[in-house]
């Protein structure tokens, strides 16, 4: 009797079981298939949203055409040009000279530089002209061209520059020019839309748009600043060596 009611459980285990399974499988056959939708996908079934975050669904879109179209007309193409120049270099003495010569001073010679030319871009920050741009950009600059997004071209002269920061101020001269406003970066959030606007090689502006990544970055390392350390270091090297 035992022996029959324990093979009647175990049966009913089993149907159990396959039962379970067989249910199981059947809901794994015809449930829906479950899949993320691709960013095509997505654009297909919402074409507005173009610049919206993947997971930002029903999110408003970032339209930047109007900060562009705002932005491109206040910034201008920077010409600096360093005009030839007759400099006069002292030579190093030959071996006779050195040797039965009048000195050991050598001789002097004219050389004529060749002409630079450099450029960059800058930004209109007042009606009148005046403009900001890198140091670099105008740095030992005889002649300065400056050209408008409308294509008119103004003579340009240095009012300051800061070789430290790497900035200059220049100034155009007219009226009623296209300006940007000074922002405040204090105000500026991590995560918010910026645009980069620039015409260095005089093919009109370009925009980059991107997101800002950090702040209060402490350190400003330009060139000069990278010069002046190297030198430093190089100096530091070698009194190590000589006390050594």
């Amino acid at each position: 009797m035992k022996q029959t009611t324990r093979k009647i459980l175990g049966v009913g285990a089993i149907v159990l079981l396959s039962s379970g399974v067989a249910g199981i499988t059947t809901y794994t056959m015809l449930r829906p298939e479950i899949r993320p939708l691709t960013y095509d996908e997505m654009f297909q079934q919402n074409p507005n949203s173009r610049l919206a975050a993947y997971n930002a669904i029903g999110g408003q879109p970032v339209d930047l055409t109007a900060a562009a179209e705002t932005s491109v007309h206040a910034v201008v193409h920077i010409k600096s040009t360093q005009l030839s120049k007759v400099t006069t270099v002292q030579q190093a003495p030959d071996l006779f000279d050195f040797f039965f010569g009048d000195g050991a001073t050598g001789r002097q010679r004219q050389m004529q530089t060749q002409p630079r030319v450099g450029y960059g871009s800058g930004v209109i920050i007042s009606k009148d002209g005046y403009i900001v741009t890198n140091n670099h950009v105008i740095e030992g600059a005889d002649e300065i061209s400056v050209k408008l997004n409308d294509n008119r071209e103004f003579k340009g002269r240095i009012i300051g520059a800061d070789p430290a920061t790497d900035l200059a101020l220049i100034k155009i001269e007219g009226d009623e020019f296209p300006t940007l406003a000074v922002g405040n970066s204090d105000e500026l959030k991590i995560g918010e839309w910026v645009l980069a606007v620039g015409n260095p090689f005089n093919l009109t502006s370009t925009v980059t748009a991107g997101i800002v990544s950090a702040k209060l970055v402490c350190w400003v390392f330009t060139a000069v600043v990278l010069s002046r350390l190297f030198k430093r270091m190089r100096l530091l090297i070698k009194v190590i060596v000589v006390v050594h």
